[in-house]
């Protein structure tokens, strides 16, 4: 409501007795013209114009003479007043936004309140007029030609039950602070990009409802009890340990995040700790793909499976089958040639081959099967099998001794 506030405050004698003169009673009423006074009032405005371009801010100058935008005034607007101005009137003076911390800006021709506090003007969010989170210009407003209606006429408000507070922005993205199917939990339910159903094109205001696997983007923290199939997540890929959960039911304490792409990065500045990712799991980390897993390092570091500090290499499969492939191959020939040699000279030969053969593989093969990047911790137990003892799942007993399975 509307209300006067006084900064002067004049004092009378009050103890004075007798009938007041002329005098008396014109000095009482001047002192009354006299006190400063303000009247606070709101009125909405339609806005001409919304300052968010830096080039479009007014200018100040710096200490080094520099003409610089005054981001004092940004998101400041210029506007109307509907009752007490006429068509091309302009306020004077630039209207700030009302709270400094949460902010809606309005679009050219939407309507908001104005109000004036201390000489300064203030505007709060715009006017539900149509009770639609896209837009809300009055009729016949003219826009600034950037946000179109046609292309986010299918961004709504979200649907809410209740107890719910929900924040709805006008590109398609909200925040909805809910309840699980038990009105008992707390649900947080994040989208950006809203999908579009046939009931949204048939009636332009059909609220959204929010899920999971139809929206752009979608970060779901949610307790207790799902409500709905639209809160459970549907794998791109499939993998045997999904669902996790007894009954196929993804409930209790969760955070499930689904996009077309989910990027983690740990920028830091490559020092020590601060530039790393941390994942940990109570029990069981599921990695499932339609294609590939790739692990990777790209500044020649290391990649280590069980034990970072482990030199136990893991084995090239090419260099492995590169150098089992010369040895088989050179024994297969020296066999050959003992089976039929026909004296000493030829065994020699071949024996000699061999040997030349061995002694690549050892000095410029057997060096490359073992990875310079990947490394793989030692078994804690390394099992030693010991003479006469039977292989767990094998009817067969290893002799060391004579290194003979049989």
């Amino acid at each position: 409501m509307p209300f006067r506030n006084s900064s002067k405050v004049t004092n009378r004698e009050t103890d004075k007795t007798g009938f007041a003169t002329y005098s008396d009673v014109y000095t009482i009423i001047q002192d009354n013209i006299d006190e400063s006074s303000e009247f606070y009032e709101i009125e909405p405005a339609v806005v001409l114009s919304v300052f968010l371009n830096p080039s479009s801010l007014p200018k100040k100058t710096l200490e080094d003479g520099r003409l610089v935008p005054d981001y004092s005034y940004f998101g400041s607007i210029k506007a109307r007043f509907i009752h007490s101005q006429s068509d091309g009137d302009v306020i004077e003076g630039y209207i700030k936004p009302l709270s400094s911390h949460i902010t809606t800006y309005p679009l050219k021709g939407e309507i908001v309140n104005v109000t004036i506090h201390t000489g300064n003007l203030y505007y709060d969010m715009p006017l539900n007029l149509y009770n639609r989170t896209n837009l809300n210009r009055a009729v016949g407003a003219s826009g600034e030609g950037l946000v179109l209606p046609q292309r986010i006429k299918y961004n709504r408000k979200n649907f809410a039950e209740q107890g719910d507070i929900s924040i709805d922005g006008r590109f398609g993205h909200g925040i909805k602070f809910g309840s699980d199917a038990g009105y008992m939990y707390p649900n947080i339910k994040i989208t950006n990009r809203q999908s579009v159903p046939d009931a949204k094109i048939i009636d332009m205001d059909f609220p959204h409802t929010q899920d999971i696997n139809s929206d752009g983007s979608s970060i779901f923290i949610t307790s207790g009890e799902l409500k709905t199939e639209l809160e459970e997540l549907q794998p791109a890929a499939d993998s045997i340990r999904w669902p996790p959960s007894v009954g196929g039911k993804m409930n209790g304490d969760m955070i499930t995040i689904n996009s077309d792409k989910v990027v983690l990065n740990a920028k830091g500045d490559g020092k020590k700790s601060n530039s790393d990712v941390h994942i940990f799991a109570g029990r069981n980390i599921n990695l499932s793909s339609n294609f590939e897993i790739n692990i990777g390092d790209s500044k020649g570091g290391a990649i280590n499976l069980g034990d970072p500090n482990s030199i136990n290499t893991v084995v090239k499969t090419i260099e492995l089958e590169d150098v089992l492939e010369s040895l088989f191959s050179g024994l297969d020939s020296f066999l050959n040639t003992l089976a039929g040699a026909k004296d000493s000279k030829q065994i020699g030969d071949a024996a000699d081959t061999l040997q030349k053969e061995i002694s690549i593989i050892k000095t410029k093969k057997l060096p490359k099967i073992g990875s310079k990047i990947v490394f793989i911790a030692d078994d804690e137990d390394d099992n030693e099998v010991t003479d006469g003892e039977v292989i767990e799942g094998e009817s067969e007993q290893i002799f060391q001794s004579s290194g003979v399975r049989g």
